[in-house]
Protein backbone atom coordinates (compact mmCIF):
# COMPACT_ATOMS: atom_id res chain seq x y z
CA UNK A 1 0.00 0.00 0.00
CA UNK A 2 1.16 2.90 -1.05
CA UNK A 3 1.60 5.94 1.30
CA UNK A 4 -1.47 8.30 -0.04
CA UNK A 5 -3.54 5.34 0.25
CA UNK A 6 -2.57 4.46 4.16
CA UNK A 7 -2.88 8.21 5.19
CA UNK A 8 -6.64 8.34 3.60
CA UNK A 9 -7.10 4.42 4.72
CA UNK A 10 -6.28 5.96 8.33
CA UNK A 11 -8.66 9.29 7.74
CA UNK A 12 -11.53 6.99 7.00
CA UNK A 13 -10.70 4.58 10.04
CA UNK A 14 -10.45 7.68 12.14
CA UNK A 15 -13.73 9.25 10.65
CA UNK A 16 -15.73 5.79 11.24
CA UNK A 17 -14.46 5.56 14.84
CA UNK A 18 -15.48 8.81 15.36
CA UNK A 19 -19.32 8.48 14.18
CA UNK A 20 -19.74 4.76 15.32
CA UNK A 21 -17.97 4.71 18.52
CA UNK A 22 -19.37 2.14 20.80
CA UNK A 23 -18.59 4.47 23.67
CA UNK A 24 -19.34 7.66 22.57
CA UNK A 25 -22.81 7.59 24.44
CA UNK A 26 -20.62 7.43 27.78
CA UNK A 27 -17.44 10.02 26.67
CA UNK A 28 -18.30 11.74 23.40
CA UNK A 29 -15.69 12.68 21.50
CA UNK A 30 -14.71 16.34 21.37
CA UNK A 31 -13.32 16.77 17.76
CA UNK A 32 -11.20 14.21 16.03
CA UNK A 33 -9.99 10.67 18.39
CA UNK A 34 -6.53 11.67 19.15
CA UNK A 35 -3.76 9.08 18.12
CA UNK A 36 -0.41 8.16 18.61
CA UNK A 37 1.99 5.50 16.66
CA UNK A 38 3.89 3.21 18.43
CA UNK A 39 7.37 2.10 16.11
CA UNK A 40 9.73 -0.91 16.41
CA UNK A 41 13.47 0.45 16.25
CA UNK A 42 14.42 0.01 12.28
CA UNK A 43 16.35 -2.51 11.15
CA UNK A 44 19.79 -1.13 10.19
CA UNK A 45 19.97 -1.00 6.38
CA UNK A 46 17.76 -0.97 3.25
CA UNK A 47 14.55 -1.20 5.21
CA UNK A 48 15.26 2.31 7.37
CA UNK A 49 14.66 4.53 4.79
CA UNK A 50 11.45 2.66 3.70
CA UNK A 51 10.56 2.77 7.59
CA UNK A 52 11.24 6.41 7.78
CA UNK A 53 9.66 7.46 4.52
CA UNK A 54 6.05 5.55 6.17
CA UNK A 55 6.63 7.53 9.29
CA UNK A 56 6.54 10.61 7.45
CA UNK A 57 3.99 9.61 5.46
CA UNK A 58 1.85 8.72 9.28
CA UNK A 59 3.40 12.00 10.39
CA UNK A 60 0.66 14.13 8.12
CA UNK A 61 -2.43 12.42 10.28
CA UNK A 62 -1.25 14.68 13.01
CA UNK A 63 -0.91 12.09 15.91
CA UNK A 64 -0.26 13.73 19.09
CA UNK A 65 3.34 11.56 19.72
CA UNK A 66 5.39 8.57 18.60
CA UNK A 67 7.00 6.54 19.97
CA UNK A 68 9.57 3.70 19.54
CA UNK A 69 9.67 0.60 21.76
CA UNK A 70 12.40 -0.36 23.86
CA UNK A 71 13.08 -4.40 24.16
CA UNK A 72 13.95 -5.49 27.44
CA UNK A 73 17.29 -7.48 27.35
CA UNK A 74 18.71 -5.40 25.52
CA UNK A 75 17.14 -6.62 21.83
CA UNK A 76 16.48 -3.88 20.54
CA UNK A 77 18.13 -1.12 23.29
CA UNK A 78 20.63 0.05 20.81
CA UNK A 79 18.62 0.52 17.76
CA UNK A 80 15.71 2.36 19.90
CA UNK A 81 18.44 5.19 19.68
CA UNK A 82 19.43 5.52 16.54
CA UNK A 83 15.67 5.02 15.54
CA UNK A 84 14.68 7.99 17.97
CA UNK A 85 17.72 9.96 16.45
CA UNK A 86 15.95 9.56 12.77
CA UNK A 87 12.49 10.66 13.92
CA UNK A 88 13.55 13.61 15.38
CA UNK A 89 15.19 14.71 11.85
CA UNK A 90 12.10 13.38 9.56
CA UNK A 91 8.46 13.68 11.87
CA UNK A 92 7.32 17.08 13.18
CA UNK A 93 5.77 14.85 16.13
CA UNK A 94 6.87 14.65 19.38
CA UNK A 95 9.00 11.65 19.61
CA UNK A 96 8.76 9.50 23.15
CA UNK A 97 11.03 6.65 23.99
CA UNK A 98 9.78 3.23 25.75
CA UNK A 99 11.89 2.17 28.52
CA UNK A 100 11.55 -1.23 30.05
CA UNK A 101 12.44 -1.03 33.99
CA UNK A 102 12.75 -4.27 35.09
CA UNK A 103 16.25 -5.34 35.55
CA UNK A 104 17.08 -2.07 35.15
CA UNK A 105 19.53 -0.34 37.87
CA UNK A 106 18.97 3.63 38.45
CA UNK A 107 22.77 3.94 36.90
CA UNK A 108 21.31 2.49 33.65
CA UNK A 109 17.68 5.17 33.87
CA UNK A 110 19.92 7.88 34.65
CA UNK A 111 22.52 7.28 31.53
CA UNK A 112 19.26 6.32 29.52
CA UNK A 113 17.94 9.97 30.32
CA UNK A 114 20.95 11.43 29.34
CA UNK A 115 20.94 9.99 25.93
CA UNK A 116 17.69 10.50 25.20
CA UNK A 117 17.84 14.08 26.43
CA UNK A 118 21.11 14.69 24.24
CA UNK A 119 18.64 13.87 21.22
CA UNK A 120 16.26 16.27 22.11
CA UNK A 121 13.30 13.71 22.99
CA UNK A 122 11.38 14.79 26.18
CA UNK A 123 8.83 11.98 26.64
CA UNK A 124 9.08 8.39 28.03
CA UNK A 125 6.29 5.67 28.16
CA UNK A 126 7.77 3.68 30.98
CA UNK A 127 6.92 -0.05 31.72
CA UNK A 128 7.40 -2.88 34.44
CA UNK A 129 8.23 -5.36 31.81
CA UNK A 130 8.42 -8.70 32.34
CA UNK A 131 10.95 -10.85 34.09
CA UNK A 132 13.24 -12.54 31.46
CA UNK A 133 12.35 -16.72 31.55
CA UNK A 134 14.41 -19.61 30.56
Amino acid sequence: MNSEKLIESQRDARERLQRRSRWSHIVPFRGAPRVSFEYFPANPGAGTEKFLQTAQALDALSPEFVSVTYGAGGTSQDRTLGTLAALRQRVASPCASHFTCVGTSEERLQQYLDEIGSLGVRHMVVLRGDEATG
